[in-house]
């Protein structure tokens, strides 16, 4: 097992509670704490769609970003909490290996940037799309299913 023995989850919503408990059913002593635990529907902020990709590296030190922090999209795939799950789902398997922290983060982000890139670009032109139908070679229909596919593939 990685020499990672406790994490500290911040934030994260049901992305976050889920990937606290892949690692305490791992072994791996885990918290998760909300930063506005009083979080409600009506202390929503509207402002236009956008969507965020931080380059890589995820990572500093022993500090990893993830989920909505990493990589955000807007809900036009309705894919944006299964990539977070997915970032969990991911880290919660490599720490199971015997390798270094730093050797850890890499191999994460080897298997987690071009994924969440690709959900990331896709989710934006959808968008655009859906407020301007008539846009010169706006293809909704099959960016999803295109993008769809590369998420039946495995994590």
């Amino acid at each position: 097992m990685a020499s990672v023995k406790r994490v500290l989850i911040v934030g994260g919503g049901s992305a976050g509670m889920t990937f606290a408990t892949a690692l305490q059913r791992s072994g791996i002593d885990a918290a998760n704490v909300e930063i506005n635990p009083t979080w409600s529907v009506m202390r929503l902020v509207y402002r236009p769609f956008g969507s965020l990709l931080v380059p890589p590296p995820w990572f500093r030190g022993r500090v990893l970003l993830v989920g909505d922090v990493a990589h955000t999209c807007t809900s036009h795939m309705a894919s944006g909490a299964r990539i977070a799950i997915e970032d969990a789902i991911v880290l919660t398997e490599l720490l199971q290996s015997d390798v270094p922290v730093s050797e850890l983060l890499e191999k994460f982000m080897a298997r987690r940037y071009e994924h969440c890139r690709m959900v990331v670009e896709s989710s934006h032109p959808m968008a655009t799309w859906e407020k301007s139908p008539n846009t010169p070679g706006a293809d909704p229909v099959g960016m999803l299913a295109r993008a769809n596919a590369a998420l039946a593939a495995p994590i």
